[in-house]
């Protein structure tokens, strides 16, 4: 059953954000399959440390409407197939979001700032990123690395209608 979230949690079952929150060090940890959870365009402010987001060796996640201030990272998925991260804004001072060693991620309509990292940084097989922007001071705004090379697999991740921004490094990397 879905229910409100005021605080930072564990979120077992499809969940939606009912207020801001405040958080000193990491908040909200994804710990269950199938899960989709909307902020409801409510603000997760951090303490400039620890993660707004994370989801580690989970399946079928969505992130949705969002808006993420003063974390060290914003949104981390690893190992999480199937993730999609839908219409948010995030503004950290590392790496705005990491999506890392997984198939099937997907981010759309989102703005991605991340201070001293990346702004959206891909690093999985058949990735997408969509009508987003990344944004970074020091590292690239949008960052595509190799994914993990499988035998007879062919990797097709794509960027389409996006921006790179990069005010001391390159807006958009794909290695």
């Amino acid at each position: 059953t879905s229910k409100a979230i005021t605080s930072c949690t564990n979120i077992t079952s499809s969940d939606f954000l009912s207020a801001d929150i405040n958080s000193t060090g990491n908040c909200l940890f994804i710990v269950a399959d199938n899960i989709t959870l909307d902020c409801n365009n409510h603000v997760i402010t951090g303490d400039t440390t620890g993660t707004a987001i994370e989801v580690i060796s989970h399946t079928n996640i969505t992130i949705k409407n969002c808006i993420i201030r003063d974390f060290q990272n914003g949104i981390i998925a690893i190992n999480s197939a199937n993730t999609t991260i839908l219409n948010s804004n995030i503004q950290v001072n590392d790496t705005g979001i990491s999506i890392c060693c997984f198939d099937k991620g997907e981010v759309t309509g989102t703005t991605s700032l991340g201070r001293n990292g990346n702004g959206i940084r891909v690093n999985s097989e058949t990735s997408i990123i969509i009508n987003s922007t990344g944004i970074s001071n020091s590292g690239a705004g949008i960052n595509f690395l190799p994914g993990i090379a499988i035998p007879g697999f062919f990797p097709t991740s794509m960027l389409l209608n996006s921006i790179g921004i990069s005010n001391s490094s390159i807006g958009i990397v794909a290695q």
